[in-house]
């Protein structure tokens, strides 16, 4: 009889201490780390936050209707609501799917202009040798239409060179805080 407690007591045990633990959950809901006046609406919030879950999916076609329903909520919003809507896609970023991340990637060059967070995370995509040279080129091209100047950024050069353009973009982030000026 002891010998058959010394094997199931420390199941029991184990089983206890990680009853009290934490379970691991998935992302945080969208916007619940945004100050107030960066939040959408309680409505558009619920939509956004479905959407980017159903981005986040294993069904593709529904990915694909969650892209193209984003595409059309965000380019119908006024540019404040935009921007706000930016910063609940900036998370997709950090998604271990490529395919995901290049979603939310074409989301923010589309209508992230006017949010610095988004602005931001482009610039950062500049150095990362990890995303390839055409995405690299098409976010170098977003912010050079915004800004009207390249910094001498080119994503198929070499890698000194790519990194020396990006750490021009870097220092140009740091002057504007990401702030686009706005063309009339």
């Amino acid at each position: 009889m002891p010998k058959r407690f010394s094997v199931i007591a420390p199941i029991i045990i184990a089983t206890a201490v990680l009853a009290g633990c934490p379970k691991q959950q998935g992302p945080a809901p969208v916007g619940v780390d945004l100050p107030r006046e960066q939040r959408l609406d309680p409505k558009t919030e619920t939509e956004v936050a479905r959407l980017l879950e159903d981005l986040r999916g294993t069904d593709y076609l529904a990915r694909v209707k969650a892209e193209d329903e984003l595409k059309k909520l965000m380019a119908a919003a006024d540019p404040d609501v935009r921007a706000k809507m930016a910063r609940y896609v900036i998370p997709v970023l950090s998604e271990p799917q490529w395919g995901v991340r290049a979603i939310g990637l074409k989301l923010l060059m589309a209508h992230g202009g006017n949010c610095p967070e988004a602005v931001a995370e482009l610039v950062q995509v500049l150095g990362d040798m990890n995303i390839n040279a055409p995405m690299r080129d098409a976010v170098a091209r977003t912010l050079a239409r915004w800004t009207g100047d390249s910094l001498g950024y080119n994503a198929f050069d070499v890698e000194p060179r790519v990194k020396a353009a990006a750490a021009r973009w870097k220092k140009w982030l740091e002057e504007t805080g990401g702030r686009i000026p706005v063309k009339r």
